[in-house]
């Protein structure tokens, strides 16, 4: 109230007594205006993505504080994957979190709302406003759900020679999909030539390995056990297979006891690296 001494009781008394102002009042009760509509601000992941889990979450965010948030409010959008539903909504006011099955099979997950006018604001101010469908939110965070193991093939690099007297021996380890930190560790080196060390270059999908370490004549051999690495998702790898992951390692050729009249050392080189190839070949035909 501002007090111009127009208000006078029937004494003719202004009011607050005679003097402008001296009648104001103004700690009376304040309405809040809001007419703000209330709306989706952001769907986000919750867990990491690419993932093999069998549930996921959805953080759902609000522009004002809600109610009447439950699964009918939301629906799903999914590419590949099978069985995937709505299991469960918790929170209170603009946060709340969805709980959702991720099904069967490998594709993606989005998590949409779905305006049916059943979310309300502290006012009763429907979601995107009075209207069905006006406060929908299809623009949310999408899961990949991977649970395909990844594949590797370990073979003799391009170019390697068979039998080769060089070190080192090259394979070629190629995965159907990237994984998580391969090293060296991970490869198991065999074969009979005494080889100790692997140097891996290359990826994200094909890597070369150079075995090298060989102590003598034999074979170099590279695989990998099944579980050795993992994918983005945490599926194990499957066992490496393989089309020829052997090669013939040609350290020394040994001359015999007793000198063959007319075979000089170039001989017994060729003679050598010839039995050794020789081997080779008997070895891929009976494979």
């Amino acid at each position: 109230v501002t007090d111009d001494d127009s208000i006078i009781n029937g004494a003719s008394t202004p009011l607050g007594s005679a003097g402008a102002g001296n009648g104001d009042f103004i700690t009376g009760e304040v309405y809040t205006i809001d007419k703000a509509i209330p709306l989706v601000t952001s769907i986000t992941r919750v867990n990491p993505s690419p993932t093999s889990a069998a549930s996921v979450q959805f953080a759902v965010t609000f522009s004002a504080s809600v109610t009447g948030v439950d699964t009918t409010d939301f629906v799903l959008s999914t590419t590949g994957v099978a069985g995937a539903s709505i299991t469960g909504v918790a929170g209170s006011g603009t946060n709340y979190t969805v709980t959702v099955s991720a099904g069967m099979l490998d594709g993606t997950i989005r998590l949409d709302v779905n305006d049916n006018d059943s979310i309300v604001n502290g006012l009763s101010t429907t979601l995107g406003g009075a209207g069905a469908g006006n406060g929908n939110f299809t623009t949310g965070e999408v899961y990949v759900i991977d649970r395909t193991s990844p594949t590797v093939t370990i073979n003799q690099a391009a170019g390697q020679a068979d039998p080769s007297g060089t070190s080192p021996v090259n394979f070629t380890v190629t995965f159907s999909e990237p994984v998580v930190s391969f090293t060296s560790a991970n490869l198991v080196i065999g074969g009979t030539a005494g080889a100790t060390t692997a140097v891996i270059t290359g990826g994200p999908l094909v890597y070369n390995v150079a075995v090298s370490g060989m102590t003598g004549n034999g074979s170099v051999t590279l695989t990998m056990n099944g579980g050795a690495v993992t994918d983005a998702a945490g599926n194990t790898s499957a066992t490496s297979t393989s089309a020829d992951n052997v090669v013939t390692f040609v350290a020394v050729v040994l001359a015999p006891a007793t000198p063959v009249p007319g075979l000089d050392g170039r001989g017994l080189g060729i003679l050598g690296l010839l039995v050794m190839m020789f081997g080779v070949a008997l070895r891929r035909r009976y494979r």
